[in-house]
């Protein structure tokens, strides 16, 4: 048996569970855990408390600050009073978890860096895109479609507002001479803005502008 003085520190590994409240750490050294009271192997329970000691401790290095005190089992080998415990795999534990939280921090960096690359990337691929219909429209001499939807519904709204007792879709539409679907559902969204606009109003079946 090792002497153990008042504050002493052990730090080894449990090599023996005796019952529910008493443990060995190395060779020799028999620690009593302060504040547990587990029932002896020959009581009720005692076997038990013994495995899920075992089980919970056995084999882990720990680290003992002994209170210097005495006590005696029923085997009357005197073993030290336990101030607390901590095993000495928590600190790698901890460290290794703090390293895994920094390796998924600079994932989720690189992750953002990425999609940030990826979005300039697509955004530049539009905005090529953009300036070639730019241009085959300028060859063509077609009118970008902003500018389609602004003068359709300047049209329409004009002739609109040739009727103040009203004018019906397909007036308009045969007035501004549409003949294709197209043509037609362009008069039909025309409408439709004018309306939300707050510029024409719908009454039984025709548009007055307001």
């Amino acid at each position: 048996m090792l002497p153990a003085t008042a504050q002493e520190v052990i730090t080894d590994s449990i090599t023996h569970v005796r019952d529910g409240d008493t443990i060995v750490i190395g060779r020799y050294t028999a620690v009593r855990l302060q504040g547990v009271h587990a029932p002896e192997l020959d009581d009720p329970g005692g076997y038990e408390a013994q495995r899920f000691m075992s089980q919970l401790v056995y084999g882990k290095r720990v680290e003992c600050r002994l209170t210097g005190e005495r006590s005696y089992d029923h085997r009357a080998s005197p073993t030290y009073l336990l101030q607390y415990t901590r095993t000495a795999q928590e600190v790698p534990m901890s460290q290794d978890f703090e390293a895994k939280k920094r390796k998924v921090a600079q994932a989720q960096r690189e992750l953002q860096k990425a999609v940030a690359g990826e979005r300039k990337r697509l955004l530049a691929e539009r905005a090529a895109i953009d300036k070639q219909i730019a241009d085959l429209d300028a060859m063509s001499g077609a009118q970008p479609a902003g500018k389609r939807r602004s003068g359709i519904r300047q049209d329409v709204l004009a002739q609109v507002k040739k009727h103040p007792a009203g004018v019906s879709v397909a007036n308009i539409r045969t007035t501004l001479n549409v003949t294709d679907k197209s043509g037609a559902q362009s008069v039909s969204n025309a409408l439709a803005a004018l309306k939300k606009a707050g510029q024409i109003a719908l009454k039984n079946g025709k548009y007055k502008a307001k």
